[in-house]
């Protein structure tokens, strides 16, 4: 069975992704902030960004992206808006290269086309 860690910057959706997933059998699924799980791994990591509009402070910081995208053994699962992730230039963020990545070598979903899938 995989171990499954669900990683967030901030606490308030820690909060809320803990309390969206209560009631599932989920002994082997643990929701943390980034900050609280550096030094822990898991074998699926999925990392939900948050909402914004903005740039923020948090995803200019290499060092909690790098937490973020290594605490992973075998799967990496990013939840976020690459159009967001994209305003960023490669001098302020390590995102815009993690997005050209992802578009070299993985995947993207479309939420919408999940939400479609799952009727």
């Amino acid at each position: 069975e995989y171990s499954i860690a669900i990683i967030t910057p901030y606490k308030m959706q820690k909060k809320y992704i803990a309390n969206t997933i209560r009631g599932l059998n989920h002994e082997n699924i643990s929701v943390n902030t980034i900050d609280a799980y550096q030094g822990d791994e898991a074998d699926i990591v999925i990392y939900a960004t948050t909402r914004a509009y903005k740039k923020t402070k948090y995803f200019s910081d290499f060092r909690r992206i790098n937490v973020a995208l290594s605490r992973c053994k075998r799967e990496l699962i990013i939840m976020g808006s690459a159009k967001y992730f994209s305003m960023y230039h490669k001098d302020e963020s390590v995102l815009t290269s993690v997005i050209a990545y992802i578009k070299q070598y993985g995947n993207f979903m479309n939420a919408k086309n999940i939400n479609d899938d799952l009727r």
